[in-house]
């Protein structure tokens, strides 16, 4: 049993596992992990797995996986493994309103030897789907007269020999309307037999051209070729049985209920009921028209050769649209053969043929024997296909991008990503009108600028306003000069210039008394105390 670690937060490497194509009870687990801490289911929490097969389609299963402490063990069911190829799963886990899912793993579906036959892929499943547009048509031929929604041809069987046909002759002419009802009863056993190999609701016998040559027989074929292509059988199976149904009033060779939408509203009721009354023949020969149509949209989609609404139950549900899907299955299953899991340096260089297709169990780089070019960094688990019309092997899986300028993992940009012949500029016309835009801007920018210093603005200043501001204020200081004092000057409030006071100053005259030099006393070393006033 493989075992592998698994991340609670997708943050990791994918782990891969490998299983066989319808692989069923196969088991493998994973030891859950947040970070480097074992992952313990709380209580309360449910786990699924949910997965997208190559197909597209996708699958979410709760009853095949059991979670124990940190580890989870997984049981493959058909779904799972039915197509070859790489399956991206996860586990979520539910609480609540919580949902939440696990670092992805890939399921590595290994081809099955069997489903790789030749003859069953590329010869007989393409047979199969043919014929069972054949009959689909033969089907449409009976019951309506075309093919295709065209008229059929005057050397076709059917031609004037279908229950659209014989509806109409019974509505023409009410005298004929026995005769009419027995050979639109004739058309509508065609028809069922091409359908469903029956007559009258008993199996045709190994003589009847129709034995194991009908729509259900080669949708049954096909149920058994390819899984997808049964489904599409099985639907294909159920159209015809409405076509049966309302043809000929039976299903599978028995007669409908009274609750089925086809009881005493099909072909052969109406035509028995032509052949009963030919008073109400003319209304017998409508409701087998109708019948007629009815049968056609079941066979083919379309009613009288115009496709039926979306509403109606015969949209993408009837002989011919299953038919097309079978073979659209078949042709897409006939196109690759898994050859096995390889490394890088063990891709075949020889030997390929169209459509051959291997898992590279490791990591690699891309060279030029690549559709996608070289350089491309790709995980371990990538499928490479080989495409005999390129002679290139092609990258499936997985999406998305691999690398960027030779780095892989999470990019970020580099200074070298780009050189100046990688950008692209603008033409010179859409150049000037964005540098206009630019100056418009610039230019009701200007208007908001200060034209003088304001006290608290936080605008800016134009350099004028501060030139005639600072001139404002030397005028005011000149002005201020002249109102200067010359002279010392009693009770002034003024300021005396320096030139006023020096000459007050030294125009002041001294007076000596006797009492401060001694009256008739010599000047002693010649000293004068001089007193002013």
């Amino acid at each position: 049993m493989q075992e592998l670690n698994l991340q609670y937060a997708p943050t990791a490497v994918n782990p891969v596992i490998h299983v066989s194509q319808f692989d069923v009870g196969r088991q493998f687990k994973f030891d859950l992990f947040d970070g480097a801490t074992a992952y313990v289911m709380p209580a309360g929490t449910t786990a699924r797995v949910e997965g997208l097969k190559p197909d597209g389609h996708a699958f979410s299963y709760d009853n095949n996986i059991v979670v124990s402490g940190n580890v989870a063990t997984i049981t493959t069911t058909l779904q799972m493994t039915v197509i070859a190829g790489t399956v991206d799963c996860e586990i979520r886990f539910s609480n609540g309103s919580d949902d939440i899912g696990t670092l992805n793993f890939k399921l590595v579906v290994e081809k099955s030897p069997i489903d790789g036959n030749v003859d069953m892929s590329d010869t007989e499943i393409p047979a199969i789907i043919n014929l069972a547009r054949q009959e689909a048509e033969n089907a449409e031929a009976w019951a309506a007269g075309t093919r295709g929604g065209l008229p059929v041809s005057s050397d076709d069987p059917a031609f004037e020999n279908n229950a659209a046909y014989y509806a109409q002759q019974t509505g023409t002419d009410a005298q004929t309307a026995s005769d009419a009802a027995s050979a639109a009863a004739t058309s509508e056993e065609n028809a069922e037999a091409w359908a469903v190999g029956e007559r009258n609701g008993t199996p045709v016998s190994s003589g009847d051209v129709t034995y194991e040559n009908n729509a259900k027989y080669y949708a049954g074929e096909a149920a058994t070729s390819e899984t997808n292509a049964g489904t599409s059988a099985v639907n294909a199976a159920s159209s015809a049985s409405d076509a049966e149904a309302y043809s000929a009033g039976t299903r599978g060779g028995t007669p409908v209920s009274s609750s089925d939408p086809a009881y005493e509203n099909n072909a052969a009721y109406y035509a028995g009921e032509a052949a009963t009354s030919e008073t109400n023949a003319g209304t017998s020969a409508g409701s087998a028209a109708s019948s007629a149509e009815d049968a056609e949209a079941w066979a083919v989609g379309e009613k009288n050769g115009t496709p039926v609404p979306s509403g109606a139950a015969q949209y993408e549900n009837n002989a011919k649209y299953w038919s097309d899907l079978a073979q659209q299955y078949a042709q897409s299953f006939s196109g690759l053969v898994f050859k096995g899991s390889i490394a890088y340096a063990a891709i075949p260089a020889t030997g390929m043929s169209n459509g051959d297709m291997y898992d590279i169990n490791e990591a690699f780089v891309t060279d030029a024997r690549f559709e996608e070019g070289t350089g491309i960094a790709c995980p371990a688990g990538t499928d490479i296909v080989w495409v005999e019309s390129d002679q290139l092997w092609n990258i499936l899986t997985p999406a998305g991008v691999y690398s960027f300028n030779g780095r892989a993992g999470a990019i970020s940009p580099a200074a070298n990503d780009y050189d100046a012949s990688q950008i692209k500029f603008g033409v010179s016309s859409d150049v000037n009108t964005e540098l206009g835009n630019k100056l418009a801007t610039y230019a009701a920018d200007a208007t908001a600028w200060d034209t003088a210093p304001t006290n608290a603005s936080t605008k800016p200043v134009t350099s004028g306003g501060v030139n005639t501001a600072l001139g404002n204020k030397l005028a005011t200081y000149a002005a201020d000069a002249t109102a200067w004092d010359t002279a010392p000057t009693n009770a002034s409030t003024k300021p005396v210039t320096s030139g006023g006071a020096y000459t007050a100053i030294d125009n002041i005259t001294p007076t000596v008394s006797s009492t401060d030099i001694g009256e008739g006393a010599p000047l002693a070393n010649n000293k004068i105390y001089i007193v002013v006033s």
